[in-house]
């Protein structure tokens, strides 16, 4: 349902125009064009495990730091490769935690 457009009379009274019977323009049509094609495939290297490493328990039953989830019963593993520089050292230096530290 489309709305009929006003205009005002110099007394202030409003008159209906009729709604335009112009037909709608159509959408431009996308232009042709080759399909991608994909290059050719290269194996990709998986990044080797160096660095920093750490067994992380928590004092508490449970405790989150970094986006990990450390408990009191089992130890974690984290590695510095996969959680990055600052949060490394945000978990060393949380006194919640207990870390032991190792190169690998």
């Amino acid at each position: 349902m489309t709305k009929a457009a006003t205009r005002r009379l110099p007394n202030g009274q409003r008159k209906r125009q009729p709604a335009s019977t112009k037909p709608a323009a159509k959408p431009a049509a996308k232009p042709k064009t080759k399909p991608k094609t994909k290059p050719e495939a290269t194996p990709r290297l998986q990044p080797q495990p160096s660095g920093r490493v750490m067994t992380v328990r928590s004092r508490r039953p449970s405790f989150r730091r970094a986006g990990l989830l450390f408990t009191s019963t089992e130890p974690t593993t984290v590695r510095e490769s996969e959680i990055g520089k600052e949060q490394f050292e945000r978990i060393v230096n949380e006194p919640q935690l207990r870390c032991e530290l190792t190169e690998k």
